[in-house]
């Protein structure tokens, strides 16, 4: 899975370069302009368009027969179980493409969500860290130091029922910041300088399939059995000022990416 994840990142970190001296919201919509084409042009590759046209049409008609037939129940009836099932018969036609649409869509949202849901620390800031062994080190044994951009603030916290040790960290320098915990490195935040970048605030010593679709783990590399074997470090939410209001990343992508796709299926020609 490793080498994966790094081709998915390598992408995204490309097409967020260009942006990465600027503010987050400019690669934020970039890349949902691009990705609102892609879907839309893979909807078109994957589902039966002629089929659709038809569906479509005959759908139309029974709705305008259902307003010109008011005054014969019977009729509208009919029409009506007949609208009803060309709606049974257009959502058959359009599972598939949606399906296949829904993997690409699972990969740009994790990608997304590492980058943009997350506000970057400043200077200044204090950030929570907790890390969770297998086996709980006595405090005497506990091994932590700032490796970048961090100083520790003590006292640390052991909680023995959850395996768990909290501190916090303020921040004295620029990404990446790291620590390093019984010898196993701890990326803090942001991976790399930049807008668009990576932000890690979930750590975990294993891989499996769903680790493709969390960017923002980072795996735990220590040879010490004493190596922790998980963690987390609370970062605050991103917000994007639109229109007078403050949006979620997601808010942004989906407006973005809907209006990118309706403008590309009326140039395209695609029928949804």
């Amino acid at each position: 899975m490793g080498p994966i994840i790094v081709v998915f990142n390598a992408v995204f970190d490309v097409l967020t370069y260009p942006f990465s001296g600027l503010q987050p919201l400019w690669g934020l919509c970039f890349v949902s302009v691009i990705c609102g084409i892609g879907l839309i042009i893979l909807f078109r590759a994957a589902s039966p368009q002629e089929a659709i046209a038809r569906i479509r049409r005959r759908m139309g008609s029974q709705a305008l027969g259902m307003l010109l037939f008011m005054d014969n129940p019977s009729n509208v009836i009919r029409l009506a179980g007949g609208l009803l099932w060309s709606n049974f018969r257009y959502l058959a036609l359009v599972v598939k493409p949606l399906l296949v649409i829904a993997i690409p869509f699972m990969v740009v949202y994790s990608q997304l969500e590492a980058r943009y849901s997350r506000a970057p620390l400043g200077a200044g800031q204090t950030t929570t860290v907790t890390v969770e062994f297998e086996d709980l080190p006595a405090r005497d044994d506990l091994e932590v130091a700032s490796l970048s951009g961090l100083d520790l603030i003590r006292p640390f916290v052991f909680v023995d029922t959850l395996r768990q040790v909290s501190f916090r960290a303020v921040v004295t320098g620029g990404p990446p910041r790291a620590l390093s915990v019984m010898g196993s490195r701890l990326t803090v935040g942001r991976s790399r300088e930049g807008a668009g970048a990576v932000h890690r605030w979930e750590y975990d010593d294993s891989w499996s399939v769903l680790s493709l679709l969390k960017p923002w783990v980072e795996r735990v590399r220590g040879d010490s059995p004493r190596s922790p074997v998980g963690g987390a470090v609370v970062l605050p939410d991103a917000r994007y000022h639109v229109l007078g209001g403050r949006w979620s990343w997601l808010a942004v992508f989906l407006v973005v990416s809907s209006a990118t796709g309706v403008v590309g299926a009326f140039v395209l020609k695609v029928k949804i």
